[in-house]
């Protein structure tokens, strides 16, 4: 699950938005919460870029299984 907080920073042909990703990840069981900020880049108005920017090493840890 997701949540945006999408915010107006606005320059030029840009738009962020902040939020957090949480769930729990089915092949290891294990739940995980972890920020991030998407970076929109309109052209014509339309998404032409999207940059995402997550806390990667929380996201590994639930991705991992514990050594056997």
């Amino acid at each position: 699950m997701a949540k945006h907080r999408v915010t107006r920073p606005e320059d030029g042909d840009k738009v962020a938005a902040f939020g957090v990703y949480s769930g729990t990840y089915r092949a290891t069981g294990k739940a995980m919460t972890a920020t991030f900020a998407h970076l929109y880049t309109f052209k014509d108005g339309k998404i032409v870029r999207m940059e995402q920017y997550v806390d990667s090493a929380t996201v590994q840890r639930a991705l991992t299984y514990p050594p056997a």
